[in-house]
């Protein structure tokens, strides 16, 4: 049994999880509709010559938002910074998910690693 410390240590490592997760759909979603129109997700891929993705958007996992896109398109441009905290991200996102206690420390990096990519994307 979680004790209230530890409840309260998930509640808001979700919450911040979430944040970023929204972010980063928000961001990708304004910035493509921004350069490739209304129906960025169809006219984006033809337009740098690669296949459209058979996922629809909605259905893409947190890390597929940068393998996908934010590595791909010149729309934009993260620091490698930027991409090392999403990726200390996604394996505490998973155990946060998947109700598996987090450490202090885990925790903490969630904390200094979501505030960060969240600077970054002006949130």
């Amino acid at each position: 049994m979680l004790s209230s410390d530890e409840k309260v240590r998930m509640m808001q490592a979700y919450l911040l999880l979430y944040e970023v997760e929204d972010g980063l759909r928000k961001t990708i979603q304004q910035r493509m509709s921004s350069i490739y129109g209304p129906h960025w997700f169809d006219n984006a891929p033809t337009s740098q010559h690669m296949k459209p993705l058979k996922t629809a958007f909605q259905n893409l996992t947190f890390s597929q938002y940068e393998t996908y896109y934010l590595r791909v398109y010149p729309v934009f441009s993260h620091s490698l910074l930027f991409f090392t905290h999403l990726n200390i991200l996604y394996p505490l996102r998973n155990k946060v998910a998947h109700h598996h206690c987090l450490t202090t420390y885990e925790f903490q990096m969630i904390k200094r690693s979501s505030r960060f990519v969240l600077r970054e994307l002006h949130i």
